[in-house]
């Protein structure tokens, strides 16, 4: 999601998460970025690890329709050996989410 004004990059990631998890993290660090398109725009998207979450939801944004489901990254791996999850935003934080310590 964008931020809003003001807001910085763990604040914009803790308020998305909410919005469309039902949670906040106590814990959260940016861990990368990228850029989905270079030739045509500068908006860099940031992947940041949110960890030790608590039940928390806010208003969800009337313009997204997102249904949110729970699973192991080993079952996102194999949904994306099997070619199921195409998404370049999502292959692109699970690649950087790999080379985190």
């Amino acid at each position: 999601g964008a931020a809003k004004s003001g807001e910085d990059i763990i604040e914009t990631a803790n308020r998305e998460l909410s919005e469309e998890s039902g949670y906040i993290s106590r814990e959260c660090k940016v861990i990368g970025s990228f850029y989905l398109n270079n030739r045509r725009s500068d908006r860099k998207q940031y992947v940041v690890l949110c960890k030790d979450l608590e039940k928390q939801k806010l208003q969800e944004d009337d313009e997204e329709f997102i249904e949110s489901e729970w699973m192991s990254l080993d079952d996102i791996k194999s949904l994306v050996r099997d070619g199921k999850i195409e998404n370049a935003g999502l292959l692109a934080a699970l690649s950087l989410l790999e080379l985190t310590d």
